[in-house]
């Protein structure tokens, strides 16, 4: 019996489907249809893991001449194994995904910035619109970078999708991966902290300007560039928040077994996502209803840093020490 018929009689009788198997060993499902099919032949470290995942010696999959299933008795083996090259896949691709949840994050918040923007110059006659014309385009584009918000969010999500494994946490790291893990970890973090710290001043201080001016009675136009100004501030902050907090969430997901309290960190996390996924929707509605009716786009936009207020306290009551 040959190394294909091999492959496809344990992963029969072992239950799992091509595209179960190609999930814990971290491959496309064409790639085990080829290996049963005797297309293309394994490459030696995935033979390896067949021989984890299956529970059998090596020397039964590679000797064609040995037809005697010889058992490792390994129950740990059933588990995928994380090489450092996935590993360190998937740090790429966590990075990757937070470059472009962050650009959502800041279309979301530069949103009422087209509406703020001809509102308030028509109003101060900047431009030879009428406040209604001025209104309804900047909702237009407003709606726009919504959408684009969206579609940019929803394609990030499907990045992640052949690691979804990971986040069960029932995977093994092979030998040596645990400590380059927690190395970068640790590099990651410091830069993480500074980042989170620089972005949080940005965003208390954003408001400061346009307080400052509308005080000593600053014409509208400087109104409206400060206001502007803020939304970009905010925005900018937003965004480094999320993309630098990508390497130390990726490294908290590969190690979470050993680090962070297993199943409570993870219950945390998975509050954490469906809360945001109910709770900034909502924020957008309660923002455009609130505006649309009043017409107040000059009070309404502190919604967005009053949100993100109530969303960083939530946060920080789900999250554990080392969560992310």
């Amino acid at each position: 019996m040959i190394l294909a018929e091999k492959i496809l009689k344990l992963r029969k009788e072992s239950g799992m489907s091509q595209e179960e198997l190609a999930e814990k060993l971290n491959v496309s499902r064409q790639s085990v249809s080829k290996w049963e099919s005797a297309a293309v032949y394994p490459e030696l470290d995935k033979i390896l893991q067949l021989a984890g995942v299956f529970g059998v010696t090596t020397d039964y999959l590679l000797k064609d001449d040995m037809e005697q299933l010889t058992y490792t008795g390994k129950e740990e083996s059933r588990c995928p194994r994380v090489s450092l090259q996935a590993a360190n896949e998937f740090l790429d691709m966590k990075v990757a995904h937070a470059k472009r949840t962050a650009l959502a994050a800041v279309l979301f918040v530069l949103c009422p910035v087209p509406v703020v923007f001809l509102d308030g110059a028509s109003q101060a006659h900047m431009i030879p619109l009428t406040e209604d014309v001025a209104g309804g385009i900047g909702a237009v584009l407003l709606l726009l970078l919504v959408a684009l918000g969206c579609v940019v969010s929803i394609s990030a999500s499907s990045w992640m999708r052949r690691f979804a494994y990971l986040r069960s946490g029932n995977f093994e790291l092979e030998y040596g991966v645990e400590g380059v893990i927690r190395e970068k970890w640790n590099a990651s973090e410091h830069r993480r902290v500074a980042f989170l710290s620089l972005s949080i001043a940005l965003i208390i201080l954003s408001v400061t300007p346009l307080v400052i001016a509308g005080t000593l009675g600053a014409p509208d136009t400087v109104l409206i560039f400060l206001t502007g100004l803020m939304f970009m501030l905010i925005a900018a902050s937003v965004g480094m928040i999320i993309a630098t907090a990508a390497v130390p969430a990726g490294c908290a997901t590969l190690l979470s077994e050993d680090v962070s309290g297993g199943t409570d960190s993870r219950t945390n996390r998975n509050k954490l996502k469906k809360f945001r996924g109910i709770y900034w929707p909502i924020v957008v509605a309660a923002y455009l209803l609130w505006s649309f009716l009043t017409r107040d786009w000059e009070i309404s936009w502190v919604v967005w840093p009053v949100a993100a207020l109530i969303s960083a306290g939530i946060s920080s009551i789900w999250k554990t020490p080392r969560d992310d």
